[in-house]
């Protein structure tokens, strides 16, 4: 299933609100316990009989073609849960990796990964966050993370941007353009 094909119809501020909700949910409702179950799950989050229960709260009124993303984005939010969460603007998951020290060669893997192999990588991503205390948007990563495959491939370049791209001094401006979907 690609992009084109489960996400296409949902309009930009239908998936922003679905994306609001989504991490209010994750913020608010999850316990200690649902972040312990959540953190052991496996690859496959949504087909793990252990969390249905956690999953069905955080996305019961969510449209279907979301879910399998929505479950995965849970777990990496429970192997991060100690990583404070702000609304940083323009939060780019590329610099904050490189500003904690992963290796290019992981990066690069990252950034060439499928959306069939993307769990697996991600979850090596998020315990490396975690491990760092990095200061995580997760609206950004949750809008990111539904937009792999996107055609055009644009998260991945805005990733790349922040890992690879020379630090801007403060006089110069960045153009920047916001993607749903």
């Amino acid at each position: 299933m690609g992009f084109i094909k489960s996400l296409k119809h949902i309009k930009e501020d239908r998936m922003s609100d679905y994306i609001r909700k989504f991490v209010k949910r994750l913020n608010d409702d999850l316990r200690d316990t649902d972040l312990s179950r959540l953190r052991r799950a496996s690859n496959d989050p949504s087909n793990d009989p252990r969390i249905f229960d956690i999953l069905a709260r955080l996305t019961f009124d969510m449209p279907k073609q979301l879910k399998t993303s929505l479950d995965l984005i849970a777990t990496l939010y429970a192997l991060a849960y100690q990583c404070p969460e702000r609304n940083i603007e323009r939060f780019n998951l590329g610099k904050t990796l490189k500003d904690k020290g992963w290796t290019d060669l992981r990066f690069r893997a990252l950034l060439n990964t499928d959306r069939e192999n993307l769990n697996f990588r991600l979850r090596q991503v998020f315990k490396f966050i975690n491990s760092k205390g990095a200061v995580l948007n997760w609206e950004t990563i949750t809008n990111h993370i539904l937009s792999w495959s996107h055609p055009k491939k644009w998260v991945q370049r805005t990733w790349a941007e922040g890992f690879f791209a020379p630090e801007l001094s403060d006089n110069q401006e960045i153009k920047e353009t916001h993607h749903v979907n």
